[in-house]
């Protein structure tokens, strides 16, 4: 005889087997990504970045890890000591590390899904039953889990820093909600309270986006647990606590962050205002949602520096159009507040989870990333019209309707991975996709020079060539394209390319230098001092002479001039003399008096140690990072080798 079992557990197994076998399906889908390479954000902060690769767990390397500088106001030191642990085990391998990324994204799937298991019947009060929030919640994470729009985040190795900021902020969320289930003085709950604040903690270690967890419990306060103690009594107590920390919130806000952003000189890299920024985020979320409604990948673009920020609210109008929907959505969700709160809930979690990257603080426009959590928000949307439709169906007719749109989603998301498990597929297909972006093709002929393997006669020399004469011509593109135009030219033995030099000189001497053209200029001086490219010094010379004139407080045009003049001018007195020269204003940054000291130990007979010393007893006394405390001791240690040798005769 077959024993009987309850009706609730069946139900949780089926659940868990449903959940089980959403997960499973989630890893063979993105199995193919995995094979991808590097690409973008992950070339500076994970290739050329020496501090994440230890060999070893030793307190001197979790000590550098931990502390390294990479971007970010926390310096995310949990997401760099994970890339460490990947380096120990597997090295730089990028399936590896992309494996990882994907482990997380399982593990968040199980977030979301015990996150949205309370979060359903918390809103739905007496609309759905247990059974039905259960397979609700079920397949709310198996959709976020297999959306497409997540792909460009789990296979973006560095954006684990994403990833693992959002695993602090759903189990933040799911401890919080287990906590105030068990506030009525019956059932211990400052356990739950203290998981759910070292998981806040974890996520900002990861990276500070995790600070939505702070809004995201104020809506769920707000809309699901309507701030009631465990007897249904309205509490001060929690009243006071989220009133207080959103009145300091407010206050930083106005008092460091708007401060900040006015600044002079922190737009001074962007080809857009603060205002334009501003004006920019309306198109963007409207852009954003519409991916979200509409996954296709070739509306998936990676790269979105076509984006051409607004002049004004109605220059273009859908500036203006875009904003007038946005604020219509949230005006909704306020109204609907105590009919559908879950649906309330998801508009205003989409708009909180962009809190912070659409605002002032001076990000590029769009970055698919920014979603992987706010993704959760229009799925609750979703998860409460397709609930209240479902209410007069069968359990298993309302399951069948809740999976077709997943393996829509699977499929969808199947196309995004195999297109990211080829460097070069992936690069053709954003190009493809995104022809306007001078980004896309430059990455793409990039891929194309490589498959050349420098030969001039091979027909992917070729393609490259034009790949970047394209990129070149785009609006908005930087001196990338030009840059790799002038060093072909120059290798293939042409001679120098006047033309070609002229127009990289008009990209760097006309745009707000950012990172791109930095990375150009980099790239055409290092070419010319290895002697591999037939440019006159005369021109470059002149060149970094006009940038330094145009951006005078860009400390690094005065490294890399002074780095040019010693290494192939060989004049080291003229050197040593411009970096003198930046340090004579005050206040001179560290990279100035750290590349000064090493100039001025590496001179002839050394006959400047005195003054090196000076220099380096004023480091001494800064705060450096890792690396740079590091150099500074190594050349004290040069300096004291010096003192004991015999002075020349």
């Amino acid at each position: 005889m077959r024993p009987h079992l309850p009706a609730r557990t069946l139900r949780l197994s089926l659940d868990r087997a449903l959940l089980v076998a959403l997960l499973i399906l989630t890893a063979l889908v993105y199995w193919p990504g995995l094979y991808g390479d590097f690409i973008f954000d992950d070339l500076p902060n994970l290739v050329a970045s020496q501090a994440w690769k230890i060999a070893s767990f030793t307190p001197a390397a979790i000590s550098q890890v931990l502390e390294s500088d990479i971007s970010g106001a926390l310096g995310r030191p949990l997401a760099m000591l994970s890339f460490a642990a990947n380096h120990v085990w597997t090295g730089q391998d990028p399936f590896a590390l992309k494996l990882t990324n994907l482990v997380m994204h399982l593990v968040n799937g199980v977030l979301v899904f015990l996150l949205c298991r309370q979060l359903v019947p918390l809103a739905e009060r007496g609309v759905v039953n247990a059974g039905r929030a259960d397979v609700a919640a079920t397949l709310v994470a198996g959709a976020w889990l297999l959306h497409p729009l997540q792909v460009s985040t789990v296979v973006y190795t560095v954006q684990r820093m994403e990833v693992g900021a959002a695993s602090g902020v759903l189990a933040c969320l799911a401890a919080y909600l287990v906590a105030r289930g068990r506030l009525n003085g019956a059932r211990h709950c400052v356990s739950w309270f203290g998981l759910a604040a070292v998981s806040f903690l974890i996520g900002l270690g990861f990276k500070e986006s995790a600070l939505v967890a702070l809004p995201l419990l104020l809506l769920v306060e707000a809309l699901a647990l309507k701030f009631r103690d465990g007897k249904g009594q309205l509490s001060k107590l929690l009243l006071g606590v989220h009133g207080f920390w959103l009145v300091c919130a407010l206050l930083a806000y106005a008092l460091v962050v708007v401060p900040g952003a006015l600044q002079a000189g922190e737009y001074a890299h962007r080809d857009f205002s603060l205002s334009q920024r501003l004006l920019s985020q309306g198109p963007v979320l409207a852009m954003y949602l519409g991916q979200i409604l509409l996954p296709l990948p070739d509306g998936m673009l990676f790269y979105y520096d076509q984006i051409q920020a607004p002049q004004g609210l109605f220059s273009p109008p859908w500036t203006a159009v875009s904003f007038g929907g946005l604020f219509a959505l949230v005006t909704m969700a306020l109204l609907v507040r105590n009919r559908w709160p879950l649906a309330s809930l998801g508009i205003l979690w989409f708009f909180a989870c962009h809190a912070l990257t659409s605002n002032v603080i001076p990000l590029e426009l769009a970055f698919e990333h920014r979603n992987y959590l706010a993704l959760l928000g229009p799925l609750l949307v979703a998860c409460e019209a397709v609930t209240r439709l479902t209410l007069r169906l069968h359990g298993d007719a309302a399951l069948s309707i809740g999976l077709a749109p997943l393996l829509a989603l699977a499929g969808l998301c199947l196309i995004q991975t195999s297109t990211w498990s080829d460097p070069f597929r992936l690069a053709a297909a954003l190009a493809g996709r995104n022809p306007e972006s001078p980004r896309a093709n430059y990455e793409l002929g990039m891929r194309l020079h490589q498959a050349s393997g420098g030969d001039s006669q091979s027909p992917q020399w070729s393609l490259a060539q034009r790949q970047f004469e394209i990129a070149a011509e785009l609006p908005g593109s930087s001196a990338l394209p030009d840059q790799a135009l002038v060093i072909m030219a120059s290798a293939d033995g042409a001679g120098f390319p006047a033309a070609r030099w002229q127009a990289l000189e008009e990209k760097l001497l006309g745009t707000a230098f950012g990172p791109d053209d930095l990375s150009a200029l980099h790239s055409v001086v290092a070419c010319r001092l290895a002697q591999r490219c037939d440019i006159p010094d005369a021109a470059v010379l002149g060149l970094l002479q006009r940038m330094q004139e145009k951006h005078p407080d860009a400390y690094v045009l005065a490294i890399i001039r002074a780095n040019f003049t010693w290494n192939g001018l060989g004049d080291q007195d003229a050197a040593i003399a411009i970096l003198r020269d930046w340090r004579s204003r005050g206040n001179s940054p560290y990279q100035i008096d750290l590349a000064l000291a090493e100039f001025l130990l590496a001179s002839k007979l050394h006959r400047n140690t005195g003054e090196a010393a000076s220099v380096l007893a004023e480091l001494g006394r800064r705060e450096l990072p890792p690396e740079p405390g590091a150099k500074v001791r190594a050349l004290q240690s040069r300096l004291e080798s010096y003192s004991r040798e015999p002075e020349p005769q």
